[in-house]
């Protein structure tokens, strides 16, 4: 088992914000689907780009990296029967599976670990109607007959990634698509980054109250160059970090962002701590004050916000929680334990975590689940923690945040053991 030790510390100092994975993956299946080559800034790579990347090329796409740019060459070539894996990246398997039905008649769709047991029967129902087949609901699966646009109804309430994909692949159709949403749309703001996306792109969505439209026959036309903003989910445990002890400076973010996780700002200021916005973002350890929050648009944010509530005397209550039980892990089972494993007190009531912070925590030995927001946020819990944090299971970070213990110990971190990192 790969296991860490992180032993309690302040964090202090500058660093700068990795690559926004939100935009990335849209950015580049776009870059694929257009006509021309395209150049994305781009300077630090996961897992889950990576799985984006390999789709790409496997569907007729290249690539290649020099230094910071990566080069997108358009799909060429057709397969006669592409094999599609999207590791273990929910965007890239619910982005592609929507993309390949629009190119090719028939397809292989997989993926790995945890995500082959999340939902996607929505997605597939969806397409369905429009006379996409599948071989099965689950994977590996194999798809038959081509998307070519038309009336589709998803729900809103499981995954905007559902309607992020279709409207990526209605890019390329020639017929008119419709989305008719069957609930309310959640996590609004990751499709407000799709349309933003397919904009920069040429492409225009009409946004309805029960969905959206994509007029057929639009022209993909990328940008010749451009620059991947930010991570707001990456940078969130910084900046929790600096809220909790200590004082923590990002660069490279946009401070302008509609990343919906671009919230945190607003959460860490009702926590008490001073935040500073320019062409950097800072936070400062001040006042720590108990938190009351719908998660339900920023559900990324709970593992490492939970971690935040310990470090408040008094009760914090997250609510709208219940899309975290279908993540890369139960996340809010999973916040639950961590906090409890480290001598804190938490417990769930409904969709909700109730956290009775103390202002610190004891230390002790948690799982990092397989999930990189999960091992994140118990080295988080390390700047309120009495003794060491040991985490089993670390190098799940590498899905989002290959260096993060890099940063980590850059800002004064202490990890005192590596097993096996890479």
């Amino acid at each position: 088992m790969e296991r860490i030790i992180v032993k309690p510390n302040s964090l202090s100092g500058k660093i700068k914000a990795i690559p926004s994975k939100t935009y990335g993956h849209r950015m580049i299946i776009l870059s694929a689907l257009s006509g021309k080559k395209s150049r994305l800034i781009i300077d630090e790579y996961n897992d889950d780009l990576f799985a984006t990347l390999n789709c790409i090329k496997e569907l007729g796409a290249d690539y290649s990296i020099d230094g910071e740019v990566l080069t997108i060459f358009p799909i060429k070539k057709i397969n006669s029967k592409p094999l599609l894996n999207a590791g273990e990246s929910g965007s890239t398997l619910r982005f592609i599976i929507p993309v390949a039905t629009a190119l090719y008649e028939n397809t292989v769709i997989d993926a790995k670990g945890s995500l082959k047991n999340r939902p996607i029967e929505p997605l597939l129902d969806g397409l369905a109607g429009t006379g996409v087949k599948f071989s099965n609901t689950t994977l590996p699966m194999e798809t038959f007959g081509k998307f070519i646009g038309g009336e589709i109804e998803l729900p809103g309430h499981v995954s905007s990634q559902f309607i992020t994909g279709i409207l990526i692949a209605a890019s390329v159709l020639e017929k008119d698509t419709r989305i008719i949403l069957t609930s309310e749309l959640q996590s609004r703001a990751y499709v407000d980054v799709t349309i933003d996306v397919l904009k920069r792109y040429g492409i225009d969505v009409e946004k309805f109250s029960d969905g959206f439209f994509v007029k057929g026959s639009q022209c993909l036309n990328p940008p010749e160059e451009i620059r991947v903003e930010g991570d707001w989910s990456n940078a969130a445990p910084f900046l929790v970090a600096g809220a909790l002890h200590g004082e923590v400076e990002i660069t490279g973010m946009n401070s302008e962002s509609i990343q919906g996780d671009r919230v945190i700002l607003d959460i860490l200021k009702s926590f008490g701590a001073d935040v500073s916005i320019s062409d950097t973002i800072k936070v400062k350890s001040k006042d720590k004050i108990p938190l009351n929050i719908d998660i339900n648009e920023c559900p990324d944010l709970l593992p490492v916000l939970s971690i935040l509530a310990c470090g408040a005397k008094g009760k914090s209550i997250f609510t709208g929680c219940h899309r975290l039980k279908i993540k890369e892990s139960d996340r809010l089972t999973n916040s639950m334990e961590i906090i409890n494993n480290l001598g804190g007190e938490a417990l769930i009531k409904d969709d909700s975590l109730i956290v009775n912070g103390r202002g610190y925590l004891f230390g002790g030995v948690v799982e990092g689940y397989g999930d990189h927001r999960m091992v994140m946020a118990a080295t988080i819990a390390s700047l309120i923690s009495e003794n060491e944090i040991e985490i089993d299971g670390f190098s799940a970070i590498n899905k989002s945040y290959p260096r993060f213990f890099k940063d980590f110990k850059c800002l004064g971190g202490e990890v005192v053991e590596f097993d096996n990192w890479k």
